[in-house]
């Protein structure tokens, strides 16, 4: 492992040449084997559990979610492979209070007809939009 870093100190320029002067700093190691070492003791692999799945909860409020958690019945040792999933879980779920109100496009009701100032004219009649639609409304 080498970790060193180099400063420019000097430099001047000549029209073909140019000279600087660098001091390097820094350190360096080196790593080898070690003496001999006792063998590992054998290991039994200890596999992680998950416990089952709790029971699905709502957590308040209008979120639109409900949860459920499950811990670690059996962590792994050294040698046991990890659990593997989360430990909790969530769902759609819309509570009927929280549901926003499905409104439909309403139009009001019709003027009159227009009168016509002569046989070339057209009558007309018009309608404004009484109520926008909701999200889920009809337009």
């Amino acid at each position: 492992l080498a970790a060193a870093s180099c400063i420019q100190v000097g430099s001047s320029d000549l029209l073909s040449a140019t000279f600087a002067e660098h001091v390097c700093q820094g350190e360096d190691q080196e790593f080898g084997k070690c003496a001999p070492q006792p063998p590992c003791k054998e290991c039994t692999a200890i596999d992680c559990v998950f416990s089952a799945w709790g029971p699905w909860y709502d957590s308040g409020g209008c979120v639109g979610l409900m949860f459920r958690h499950r811990a670690v019945k059996v962590a792994n040792n050294e040698c046991g492979t990890p659990c593997v999933g989360s430990k909790i879980e969530s769902i759609k779920h819309e509570k009927a209070e929280c549901a926003a109100e499905v409104r439909d496009c309403v139009f009001e009701p019709w003027s009159s007809w227009s009168t016509c100032a002569s046989i070339m004219d057209q009558a007309i009649r018009s309608r404004g939009v009484l109520h926008q639609p909701t999200v889920d409304g009809t337009p």
